[in-house]
């Protein structure tokens, strides 16, 4: 398995390496952070280096609509986890707060800097289409400059160099606990008719042989087997996850990070034809051209885990 970052989004890959859910299933799993980003992580499937590819689902469509014999296997988070998170010095200047609709939160970021790792990636995409929610132009009334990490993310915001940065947690909880930010957009719970969008999913080629199926029914049953053991503890597996792959984290951020993002893991990782609706409007609504409907995903895999040992 091949994942484009190692962003605390892609929860289930985490929970599964932490509780070692792989084994139960006769899984000898080995994982890659691959360089790169989401097309990278595509480009190693592709060539056949890794059997499955965690990466963010609208950079998916994309390829698919060029051609590339890709499919959604798995959503790993049924939610936009990219939330707003804004400097206190932003706050002060525009007002900016969880209490205003959500309409007047998004007109104040005309003219603000908002940071992303790579200027065309994930984070880059969700603020352009953040904008236009609220009518502005996601092209002239926000400027977005690349930064680089999460962590200089998180120091270009603390030391004012940009007004905001989309991030999945723990960067907003972390710029919260710290002082020098406020997480003020949710998209999933602030913006109607967005919830439950798969933002982050799990991709195989669509002409897998017998050998990769069998391997991704069993990798489907390992991401449920540890998505219920999260959400049976979500304290206890935070403190697992957090101690194992993310030390230097404090442990209340760390638990706030996993409360936030266990809803998006409660469907055993199924899709249906709401969402990806959803994932193909979004890919339009950021100036793409999204596949044909029902070419890009299936719910195979899913079934064939629910029903097979």
């Amino acid at each position: 398995m091949g994942q484009a970052t190692t962003t605390l989004g892609f929860l289930p890959v985490w929970a599964a390496r932490a509780y070692d859910t792989f084994a139960a299933e006769q899984v000898d799993l080995n994982w890659a952070a691959i360089n790169g980003g989401d097309p990278a992580c595509l480009a190693a499937l592709d060539s056949g280096d890794i059997d499955i590819a965690a990466t963010g689902s609208d950079s998916v469509l994309e390829a698919v609509a060029k051609g590339q014999p890709y499919q959604i296997i798995y959503s790993l988070m049924s939610k936009i986890s990219l939330n707003l998170t804004v400097s206190e010095a932003m706050v002060k200047r525009t007002g900016i707060s969880k209490d205003l609709p959500i309409k007047e939160r998004i007109a104040c970021l005309k003219g603000a800097t908002l940071g992303v790792a790579v200027v065309g990636g994930a984070q880059d995409r969700t603020v352009r289409w953040l904008a236009t929610r609220g009518g502005l132009d996601g092209r002239k009334d926000i400027q977005v400059v690349q930064i680089g990490s999460a962590a200089a993310l998180g120091a270009a915001l603390e030391n004012g160099r940009i007004d905001g940065f989309m991030l999945s947690p723990p960067e907003g909880p972390l710029a919260e606990a710290a002082g020098y930010g406020r997480t003020v957009i949710e998209p999933d719970a602030d913006i109607p008719g967005w919830k439950g969008m798969p933002s982050l999913v799990l991709v195989a080629r669509s002409d897998a042989n017998e050998a990769a199926q069998k391997k991704i029914v069993a990798t489907v049953r390992a991401m449920n087997a540890a998505n219920h053991a999260v959400l049976s503890d979500l304290e206890g597996s935070a403190d697992k996850i957090g101690g194992k792959f993310f030390p230097k984290l404090p442990q209340p951020v760390m638990r706030v990070s996993i409360r936030t993002l266990a809803d998006g893991i409660r469907d055993d990782g199924l899709l249906n034809e709401e969402r990806a609706k959803l994932l193909s409007q979004f890919v339009a609504d950021s100036g793409r051209t999204p596949p044909a409907p029902g070419s890009f995903w299936t719910n195979k895999y899913v079934e064939l885990a629910k029903n097979t040992k």
